[in-house]
């Protein structure tokens, strides 16, 4: 049904890609804050008084965590790199990987450049990567025959030096 609504909406808009856009980041932004309400009743914040409190709305969320803003957009980032990749599987003729890069893969993780040497901690999100179906197909008497039907694939890190980086993956790292 999402996907009928996207079509929907992509066939109101047009070739007007901001609103595309800013229609993603509204639904990724309102994702966020769902998920932060959830997670709410788990984080707690010391008061002025020194007695801890229960974090009771976003903006509380935001204001009285560490990095509780850049953490919300880093959030909010993932929901919308995730709902454009939904929208867009089912229109993509790409298979795709989702990999967690081992530390001599540090251009598929994102900042790895501003902490050289450092080692991931966890990882938020993996890499996303595109293949081109050209890879996949099999040749049998003239006749083209794909892998499956399937969109993601597990590949070779031969093959993976053919991938096109669709968003690198997001991690936290040791300090």
């Amino acid at each position: 049904m999402n996907n009928v609504l996207f079509k929907l909406r992509r066939a109101m808009i047009g070739n007007h890609s901001v609103l595309l856009n800013a229609s993603i980041r509204a639904e990724a932004a309102e994702l966020a804050e769902r998920l932060l309400a959830m997670l709410s009743s788990f984080v707690q914040h010391i008061d002025a008084s020194g007695s801890p409190r229960t974090i009771t709305s976003i903006d509380q969320w935001v204001s009285n965590t560490e990095n509780g803003l850049n953490r919300f957009k880093l959030i909010q980032e993932i929901f919308v790199k995730t709902i454009t990749l939904k929208y867009q599987l089912p229109l993509s003729s790409c298979y795709y990987e989702l990999h967690y890069p081992t530390p001599s893969e540090g251009h598929l993780i994102e900042d790895s450049e501003e902490e050289p040497g450092a080692q991931v901690e966890f990882y938020f999100a993996p890499a996303i990567l595109e293949y081109e179906p050209e890879m996949f197909e099999e040749r049998k008497n003239g006749i083209i025959s794909l892998f499956g039907e399937q969109k993601f694939v597990r590949v070779t890190e031969a093959e993976r030096k053919q991938a096109r980086v669709v968003s690198k993956a997001v991690a936290r790292f040791y300090e």
